[in-house]
């Protein structure tokens, strides 16, 4: 990657799980992924919306129906449009204090985009630009605003490494991982590495077209980097 300048996406929780499809079943991927990985801080945290925890998602973050109201509280006072990443580190940490401080295997991760692709990003999800097959929110979610704002990444965060992937309208995003990689790898020479992540990616238009064309579409796609908060 060329640029040295990334800007925080937004944080969430998650709690790594290996993959259950593929050539790839059963390694793992530190993807933020919600298709991937549990991505805790979703839209079952906000009361207004149509999605449920269930038994064993409860089971693994040991919370109940009192405990999910108490966060359904927290999150509506908090958030007025979609909820599905925190725009701070500082909120993360007081949502994993406060509900999850008995819950072990779960982390906070940041995501990160240059200067190029949080551009793209913005212009892409444009509230004005009504003629988009994917923008139905006019980019009111977490993710477009909080790119807007240009916070750099926090340079004390470890890099897992770069993942690949395609927007939706509510901010909520698919990794490459769930379109199995092998394709990527053998076209672009691409290699995942430890963490199920790319030490570096390739940055040409072919490339990014690919992804757009072959891979994500009608999602617009995106380069972002992963990191870990330092415990």
């Amino acid at each position: 990657m060329n640029s040295t300048t990334y800007y925080l996406g937004g944080y969430n929780i998650i709690k790594i799980k290996p993959i259950n499809f593929g050539t790839l079943r059963g390694k793992i991927s530190h993807t933020c992924s919600s298709c991937i990985n549990f991505s805790v801080f979703d839209s079952w945290t906000q009361s207004w919306v149509n999605q449920k925890l269930n038994d064993v998602q409860k089971s693994e973050l040991k919370l109940n129906d009192k405990k999910i109201l108490e966060i359904q509280n927290w999150t509506d006072s908090k958030f007025q449009n979609l909820a599905n990443l925190f725009p701070n580190l500082e909120l993360a940490e007081e949502f994993k204090d406060l509900f999850l401080n008995n819950v072990s295997d779960i982390e906070i991760y940041s995501i990160n985009f240059s200067e190029k692709d949080t551009n793209l990003l913005i212009n892409d999800f444009d509230e004005n630009y009504k003629a988009s097959e994917y923008n139905f929110n006019n980019g009111d979610f977490i993710l477009r605003k909080n790119l807007m704002k240009k916070t750099p990444e926090n340079p004390k965060e470890k890099f897992l490494g770069y993942d690949l992937i395609g927007v939706d309208c509510d901010g909520s995003f698919h990794s490459i991982i769930c379109y199995n990689s092998d394709e990527i790898e053998n076209k672009f020479g691409l290699k995942l590495n430890k963490n199920g992540l790319y030490d570096t990616v390739n940055e040409t238009t072919e490339f990014r077209d690919y992804l757009t064309e072959k891979i994500f579409d009608p999602l617009p796609a995106y380069i972002c980097k992963v990191n870990k908060v330092n415990k």
